[in-house]
């Protein structure tokens, strides 16, 4: 049998191996220095996944009208054909 009540002291050790770079890298995101990169889960905003009707359409085209009307957005062409669009997280005037 193996006595793991025995070995809690090495099991206890490798815990906290574990756990303090996962926490110092919790910490450490909110600095923006180093840490967790968040994604748009976490965030906020929103993404598209949209096919035109027209193939030609550029992601280039697609930010360009965000960007014309005042918006932050980022198009990405997938290779399903569809266009990605990806929005930062939209303040109420």
């Amino acid at each position: 049998m193996f006595d793991i009540i025995g070995k809690r002291r090495w099991f206890y050790l490798l815990s906290l191996i574990i756990t303090i770079p996962g926490l110092i890298f919790i910490l450490l995101t909110p600095t923006g220095v180093a840490g967790l990169q968040f994604t748009i889960d976490y965030t906020g905003g929103t993404r598209w996944e949209i096919r035109f009707a027209d193939a030609n359409v550029t992601p280039e085209q697609v930010e360009a009208v965000f960007k014309q009307h005042g918006l932050e957005a980022s198009a990405v062409k997938t290779s399903s054909g569809f266009i990605e669009i990806k929005t930062a997280r939209f303040s109420r005037a």
